[in-house]
């Protein structure tokens, strides 16, 4: 059995977690099934810092890497063309893509993975509601086309049933946990001290994980934030992590603007990765008020630390939070 993959979703892969196409996937099919072999093409070079390239250390790894040079980045030229001939020439038996990517001509059966399906309800920007109606036409596209699908909850596949006809048949679904290199180990007081020192944390604080994506809502978390009590601004601190440099130098805009520079804290990746542990250990709260359905990576690792957690009311997320969590309406 020849799986062939989209290796861009390896490229790209999430380092706080995630579902879909990753690397704990795939190890744990090539132990499952150690006679498949599993070739992954890409319109690039892995990153140094690839989840996937650390998984694979030698030569023997059954992961293999093709890199394949992009024609074009107009009319998906990548995901209709150059990666099913990729396919098709290494004589594939099945491909395994993500919605943006699955081919519109398929040769041979195609597994999706979907990992949440965005919600239309109260977009914040014209472009955000584009971006939420391209990727539902994406998954609805994905949906007619595959013969498998992959998803995170059931509570994800009943919506694909109900909102695009999928048979329940073709739905399979794998259930999140954490990966080895998303893990987090709660870690003792003593050992909170330098870590705090090194992200300038002195008071007690609440741990938000913002990403690139509007569905982190880490821009309403601020908002929220500067309209809590003044005293609790005195004596709290809001720090949040994981943020690239644009998404990053924007928020660094709304905190000045907000008046918040005294007790929010904003933070590019982390810079090692016991990081993580050291900081929800310690974080009072930790707050993830998302606007859609994601892998709840997020849940797990601040349970495993011991840490408060404030997430969203959304079904998807509350089933797995259960009372385990304080929900909130995330567009409050």
């Amino acid at each position: 059995m020849r799986i062939v993959l989209d290796g861009r979703a390896l490229m790209d892969e999430p380092r706080d977690g995630g579902v879909g196409i990753t690397t704990p996937l795939l190890n744990a099919l090539a132990q499952l099934r150690p006679d498949w072999e599993l070739i992954a093409c890409g319109d690039g070079p892995l990153p140094d810092d690839s989840p996937a390239r650390q998984a694979r250390p030698d030569r023997h790894s059954p992961l293999q890497w093709r890199l394949i040079r992009p024609l074009t980045a107009r009319l998906n030229l990548w995901g209709n063309v150059q990666f099913p001939l990729a396919a098709w020439r290494l004589r594939a038996d099945a491909i395994l893509t993500t919605p943006a990517a699955c081919p519109r001509l398929l040769r041979q059966p195609a597994i999706v993975a979907i990992d949440h399906l965005p919600s239309s309800d109260s977009p914040a920007t014209s472009a955000d509601a584009a971006r939420i109606n391209r990727t539902r036409r994406q998954i609805h596209r994905a949906c007619r086309r595959a013969a498998t699908i992959i998803v995170p909850t059931q509570l994800l596949r009943v919506q694909l049933i109900a909102q695009f006809q999928v048979p329940p048949q073709r739905i399979c679904v794998i259930q999140p946990g954490l990966a080895p290199h998303h893990a987090v180990t709660h870690l003792p007081r003593h050992q909170w001290h330098q870590v705090l020192s090194r992200y300038d944390l002195s008071r007690p604080f609440v741990l938000h994980h913002g990403m690139d994506t509007p569905h982190r809502n880490t821009r309403k978390l601020i908002e929220a934030w500067a309209m809590t009590d003044k005293k609790l601004r005195q004596r709290m601190q809001l720090a949040i992590i994981g943020l690239e440099k644009e998404s990053g130098e924007d928020l660094v805009r709304v905190v000045n603007r907000l008046g918040l520079a005294a007790s929010v804290r904003l933070y590019a990746r982390l810079g090692d990765a016991g990081d993580l542990s050291a900081l929800l250990s310690a974080a009072d709260i930790a707050a993830m008020p998302m606007t859609a359905c994601d892998h709840p990576n997020f849940l797990l690792q601040a349970w495993t630390a011991r840490a408060a957690v404030l997430t969203s009311d959304l079904p998807a997320i509350a089933t797995v939070a259960g009372d385990g969590a304080a929900l909130v309406d995330p567009t409050d």
